[in-house]
């Protein structure tokens, strides 16, 4: 299972606008849902949720060398659009 881009872009969203990291977000998240799931929900169900959590919980925990990759990729981009702006005149 993989979380889409509708839900990551979800999760980076709030996160930002509340000043917090995603990870605070989703953890947020999944403890109202866990809360929620046992009422409504089958054990395979829950556990399904579980394994899907323990799966994207390495997302948050990256290596040096991966850290550096992302950062450097977001300054990148960061600069194209400013450079696509500036010559724009916006």
């Amino acid at each position: 299972m993989e979380i889409s881009t509708r839900i990551a872009n979800l999760l980076r969203d709030i996160a930002r606008a509340e000043g917090r990291s995603e990870e605070e977000v989703l953890n947020d998240a999944v403890a109202l849902y866990q809360r929620w799931v046992p009422e409504h929900h089958s054990a395979e169900q829950f556990a399904e949720f579980q394994a899907f959590l323990d799966q994207i919980s390495s997302r948050f925990y990256l290596g040096e060398d991966e850290a550096m990759r992302i950062a450097i990729e977001e300054q990148n981009s960061f600069r194209r659009e400013r450079s696509e702006s500036e010559r724009n005149g916006r």
